[in-house]
């Protein structure tokens, strides 16, 4: 913006922030809730309700493999920047910008896309079986960087975060399913549904965990030297970054499908919680009607 990247950045932000508030009220006027008529239970306080949360062995479960893919995908974002700039562009920011103008629009249409598949194939296998397929993908996208990002062809540097993005779409869209059914099967053993507070601990942690990543990340980036306005990393700096930049985020990923592989909730134990919490309900109404 006029030669001055600072004013230029506010401007973006400023632009995206309007954007964000117009398309984020939309659905809060024009979204409708079906209201039914709640059953009366004693109120729980706050302290119980969350203690209660953090009982649920699904519910943790579900918490420690969303952490790690926050881990693996926030980790390395201060660090892509970096890599892109020094190591694929060669220092050369025009060229990292165009590289990142093409990524953008191609991250979109691919998630946009994935989203499909991924309510597709959830179909056919089990929730936590497509889950753990998209993180072997952010696995893949990640070790595929150390080939393709290169100075050779810069511009293949738009396909491992595009990989990587396609395969944690399959977090983004299951992840509310999984606290459903969570939600069930609490309903199944308290007789209160109390989406709220798992919702509220789930969205907590997962931006605690963000602002934790992205602080430890950034010091990473001091520690190894990448620090100040005027950087000339050298060759070994440059090397342990890209190591650092693959390895954190691969043994995060595994973490998150080791959770997910003893996730307790499959497909079967789901139906079979569904159709006891229906007869419960349509027996509670019989006796309500005689």
């Amino acid at each position: 913006w006029h030669g001055d990247e600072v004013v230029g950045a506010r401007w973006v932000c400023s632009i995206v922030a309007v954007l964000m508030l117009i398309t984020g009220i939309i659905p809060a006027i024009f979204c409708r809730e079906r209201f039914v008529q709640p059953a009366h239970h004693e109120k729980l306080n706050m302290w119980r309700s969350m203690a209660l949360t953090f009982k649920d062995r699904s519910f943790l479960l579900l918490m420690g493999s969303a952490f790690f893919v926050f881990v693996g995908l926030f980790f390395m974002l201060p660090m892509l920047t970096y890599v892109s700039l020094y190591h694929s562009c060669q220092g050369d920011k025009q060229l990292m910008a165009s590289v990142g103008m093409w990524t953008g629009p191609v991250q979109t249409v691919t998630q946009l896309l994935s989203m499909f598949v991924i309510g597709y194939v959830g179909k056919f296998f089990d929730k936590k079986v497509v889950l753990i397929g998209g993180l072997v993908i952010g696995i893949l996208g990640y070790a595929s960087s150390w080939f393709l990002f290169t100075p050779v062809h810069p511009y293949l540097t738009i396909l491992p975060p595009v990989i990587i993005n396609i395969g944690l779409c399959a977090c983004w869209v299951l992840n509310g399913s999984f606290n459903c059914d969570i939600c069930d099967y609490d309903e199944l053993k308290t007789g209160r549904r109390r989406e709220g507070m798992y919702s509220a601990v789930f969205a907590f942690l997962t931006k605690m965990a963000i602002a934790f990543v992205m602080t430890i990340s950034s010091l990473v980036l001091v520690k190894l030297g990448f620090s100040g306005t005027d950087l000339h990393p050298t060759e070994q700096q440059l090397f342990t970054l890209r190591w650092i930049y693959i390895a954190i985020p691969v043994a995060a990923m595994c973490c998150a499908i080791l959770c997910m592989w003893k996730y307790p909730l499959t497909r079967e134990r789901v139906v079979e919680i569904q159709a006891q919490l229906k007869q419960k309900k349509d027996t509670a109404a019989a006796s309500t009607t005689a």
